[in-house]
């Protein structure tokens, strides 16, 4: 039974909607309000309204995720 429950935890978003974080920004998104960061772990964040704060690190909410 251990290596399913392995299996799930891997599976699982690194994040969740509603968590809270603070994100480095480091560049454009594809849309033209958008920023992006990455998560230790390479996840990418994409940041809607946050073109002006690229170069900063601010707070965040998640609003969704993508696996």
């Amino acid at each position: 039974m251990r290596n399913l429950h392995d299996l799930t935890k891997a599976l699982r978003p690194p994040l969740a909607a509603g968590e809270a974080l603070d994100i480095a920004l480091v560049k454009e998104g594809r849309d033209a309000h958008q920023a992006v960061g990455y998560l230790p772990d390479g996840t990418m964040v994409v940041v809607n309204h946050a073109r002006g704060q690229i170069g900063k690190t601010v707070p965040v909410i998640v609003a969704s995720t993508l696996q």
